[in-house]
This record gives C-alpha cells, sequence and structure tokens, in this order.
C-alpha cells in the first residue's frame, strides 16, 4: 500500500528556524529554504493568544536528505522577510539520530542541575548543645 506515505515524513531531516519575521508565511519560509533542496514540509506553528492568528516566530523545514537539511541550517543568519534568522537541527526528543556532531544547541540542558543550595540550611546547630549543658550541676 501507499498510504503510509505522510507519516513518513515525521523521520525526514528537519531544521529549527527561530526569529521569524511575523510577515513570514509557510510560502515564503519554503521558497527562502527551496535553494537547499526538496522542501517536504513547513510547519509553523500559530499563536493562540494572539488576535491575529499570527506564528510564534519559529519553524520547522523538513527536507528529503540529511545533505539538504545541513545546507538548510547554513541559511542561518540569513535574511527572510526582514529578519535575520538562524537555523539550527532540532533538538533531539529521544530516539536515535544522535551521530555525533549534535553538540551545539546542547548548552541549556546543563543549567539548573546545581540549585542544590540551600537545602543544607539550617537544621545543622539545631538542638544540638542548646540547654541539657548546664543541667543538674547543683547537686
Amino acid at each position: 500500500g501507499n498510504n503510509n506515505r505522510g507519516s513518513s515524513n515525521r523521520d525526514k531531516p528537519s531544521v529549527f528556524v527561530k526569529n521569524l519575521s511575523y510577515g513570514s508565511t509557510v510560502d515564503s519560509i519554503k521558497e527562502h529554504f527551496s535553494d537547499c533542496g526538496d522542501v517536504v514540509d513547513v510547519y509553523l506553528p500559530l499563536a493562540r493568544d494572539r488576535d491575529d492568528g499570527g506564528h510564534r516566530g519559529f519553524c520547522y523545514v523538513r527536507f528529503e536528505t540529511k545533505e539538504e537539511q545541513s545546507k538548510g541550517i547554513e541559511l542561518s543568519g540569513s535574511t527572510l522577510d526582514g529578519r535575520e534568522i538562524f537555523c539550527d537541527e532540532p533538538s533531539q526528543r529521544g530516539g536515535g539520530g544522535n551521530r555525533g556532531g549534535n553538540s551545539r544547541g546542547g548548552y541549556n540542558n546543563n543549567r539548573g542541575g546545581n540549585r542544590s543550595y540551600g537545602n543544607n540550611r539550617g537544621g545543622y546547630n539545631r538542638g544540638g548543645n542548646s540547654g541539657g549543658y548546664n543541667r543538674g550541676g547543683n547537686r
């Protein structure tokens, strides 16, 4: 059967694009990245809290091959609809595909791991030698 074509797009390599101009549309994004190769899909999440139905300033551009994905990432710093855009590999949500080279963009993952200070406050001097040391000395 030919009916699994839609879902297979999900496994295609994609590029995470941020800092989009609010004037950018799926079409203008597709156009911009079409130099890199075959743009399979552009996922442009809309902001539900915006009255004008605008998007949230980032999107995912899906390509046919890894080579095209690399070219798409190289468009980082280019201008789309008057705004400088930043492109990167999407952060890996579990799953494979971590063949090295993914150290980019991982710098956020270790933040906040060391927030355990403050938990040892108090308690270390409590009740240890308060009272008790002078009791019963007047026998």
